[in-house]
């Protein structure tokens, strides 16, 4: 069964995307930021990770570029619904520190678990 670390602040948001992805054949770990996903990662048994980028403390930008210096194999899917900016301007910026997929919230539950499949199928 394949891992995946879904690192998001909303609690309700990830219960969704953790039910959707786990009823979907996927173990679903889930961290509520930055810094507590830095201590769930690991490389020899996390297979994806999916971020929301505007989070407290730690962020998702940042931890994108923590994730790839401990493992440039990383395999990261961004998601956000923006902040000061539109969510594309975050998602460009996320796929230039390293995301191979990213989606602006909302998102139906069908296009993560698409990107998702895409992201472990060529892993």
């Amino acid at each position: 069964m394949k891992k995946i670390l879904l690192v998001e602040d909303d609690d309700a948001f990830a219960d969704i995307l953790r039910k959707s992805l786990t009823m979907s054949g996927y173990d679903v770990m889930h961290a509520r930021d930055g810094r507590e996903a830095l201590h769930r990662y690991d490389p020899q048994t996390v297979h994806l990770v999916i971020t929301d980028l505007i989070m407290p403390g730690v962020d998702g930008m940042e931890l994108i570029v923590k994730l790839q210096r401990i493992n440039p194999a990383v395999r990261i899917i961004a998601i956000t619904g923006g902040g000061r900016c539109d969510p594309e301007t975050y998602l460009l910026i996320a796929k230039r520190l390293g995301a191979v997929k990213m989606l602006a919230k909302p998102f139906p539950l069908e296009e993560i678990r698409a990107a998702v499949k895409e992201c472990l199928d060529i892993a």
